[in-house]
C-alpha cells in the first residue's frame, strides 16, 4: 500500500492447547494477518466508557460509517495462564455482554482482560455488565 492510502492491518492469533498435545493453531497456522483499505478520510476513534447493569449504546461520536470496532473488557488483566478457582469466580462476575442489534439480548461475551474485534453490519452496539458490576471498557473504532 502506498503512503497516501488509509488502511487497517489486523494480526490475529488463536491456539488451542489440549493436555498432552502441542498447541494447535487456526487452519494449522495459528496466526493470521490481513490488511484492508479504509476508504473514509475520517480518523479512528479511541475511547473508554464504564458500563453497569443497563444496556448502554457504544458512543461512536461523529463516525459516519463503521468499518471495525475492537472492544476490550478492562475488568481484569489479560491472562496467558489458566485462572485459579477463585480467579475464575471473580472473572465470571466481570463478563461484558455485547448486543449487535437494537434488541437487548447478548450476541457476544467478552471475558475480563480479553478483547473482541467485530465488523458490524450496522452501527448498533449495546454493552452491559452481565452481573451489574461496573466495568471499564476501552474501544477503538475504525471507519469503513
Amino acid at each position: 500500500m502506498g503512503s497516501g492510502e488509509n488502511y487497517i492491518t489486523v494480526h490475529h492469533g488463536v491456539y488451542h492447547q489440549r493436555a498432552g498435545h502441542q498447541p494447535q493453531g487456526m487452519d494449522g497456522r495459528g496466526d493470521w494477518r490481513w490488511t484492508r483499505e479504509v476508504v473514509s478520510g475520517q480518523p479512528s476513534l479511541v475511547s473508554e466508557i464504564v458500563v453497569g447493569p443497563d444496556w448502554t449504546q457504544l458512543p461512536l461520536g461523529a463516525m459516519e460509517s463503521v468499518g471495525m470496532v475492537t472492544i476490550i473488557n478492562k475488568g481484569g488483566p489479560p491472562r496467558d495462564t489458566l485462572p485459579t478457582a477463585e480467579e475464575a469466580r471473580e472473572m465470571a462476575a466481570q463478563v461484558l455482554e455485547v448486543s449487535l442489534r437494537s434488541v437487548t439480548m447478548a450476541d457476544l461475551e467478552i471475558n475480563p482482560g480479553e478483547s473482541q474485534p467485530i465488523t458490524p453490519s450496522r452501527p448498533t452496539i449495546l454493552l452491559r455488565s452481565r452481573t451489574g458490576v461496573r466495568l471499564r471498557v476501552s474501544y477503538h473504532v475504525v471507519p469503513r
